[in-house]
């Protein structure tokens, strides 16, 4: 009888859909892990489960200890850098492989780009008595709430979900500079957004294009607005990919027991 392989799955990204299709097709038992409670259009496969909501280092260890995992695979946002840290200390702890997607990233020398260290520095960037559209995430938005002197106004466009919303308003974000929608947005759809609140100057994170990154730099581009990307953290050690396919193929290496990889073009 063939031995079924056990895969823990961290992240939900866009292309996390495919690599579940891939591993479901290779005949693992897949558990999916995401940080948000909020649950998303997930793909129903009777060998793959999803559990919600942030985990720490020991419930990780928890985790993969107590239901046997064969692997851990890093399939996160390139800014998750907490989780992407305890993985590497889980797989060492636990000694079974990690595999790391790297999502690909933009070019780094995309004329008028600025490129900032951190939250701070992209702030020090800023704040500068102009209007100022994040779309950096919610988590860090103090950052730039406590310097609001040196600002016009901070308009926000984060995720739907009334956590969001108050951590925002909580932060001292007017209510009327919120927007709540899921990407990633078209280059209309950003150039609607930064035209309604007449921005200067776009801080955002190096999401790739799989997070539409080159569209909100198109649409800025085309206001004539600054921009202010906020550089990826370094990704602890592990097998790293920049392709859902080259890792799946390298999981037919490491298991050759597993049947081939099916045809992935409908995911």
């Amino acid at each position: 009888m063939q031995k079924k392989h056990k895969a823990l799955v961290l992240g939900g990204i866009s292309e996390a859909k495919k690599l579940v299709a891939g591993l479901s097709a290779m005949n693992f038992d897949v558990v999916v892990s995401r940080a948000t409670k909020v649950i998303q259009d997930e793909l129903v496969f009777s060998n793959v489960k999803y559990r919600h909501g942030a985990i720490d280092k020991e419930g990780l260890l928890n985790l993969v200890q107590n239901e046997g995992f064969d692997l851990i695979i890093d399939c996160t946002h390139p800014y998750a850098a907490n989780i992407s840290e305890n993985a590497y200390y889980v797989s060492n702890a636990a000694g079974i492989p990690l595999l790391v997607y790297n999502r690909p990233g933009i070019e780094a020398d995309i004329p008028g780009v600025i490129w900032a260290d951190s939250h701070h520095h992209a702030a020090e960037f800023a704040l500068d008595g102009r209007m100022v559209f994040l779309s950096a995430g919610s988590n860090n938005i103090s950052i730039y709430t406590a310097k609001s002197d040196r600002i016009k106004s901070l308009i926000v466009r984060t995720l739907p979900g009334e956590s969001f919303r108050q951590k925002l308003i909580n932060a001292g974000v007017q209510e009327e500079n919120i927007i709540q929608k899921r990407g990633p947005f078209s280059l209309q759809e950003n150039i609607d957004h930064f035209k309604s609140f007449k921005a200067e100057v776009l801080i955002t994170k190096d999401s790739g294009e799989a997070g539409g990154v080159p569209a909100k730099l198109e649409a800025a581009s085309m206001l004539g607005m600054e921009v202010i990307v906020i550089k990826r953290p370094p990704r602890p050690a592990g097998e790293k990919f920049t392709s859902i396919d080259g890792l799946l193929r390298a999981l037919e290496a490491l298991h050759p027991d597993m049947p081939g990889i099916k045809p992935l073009s409908n995911f």
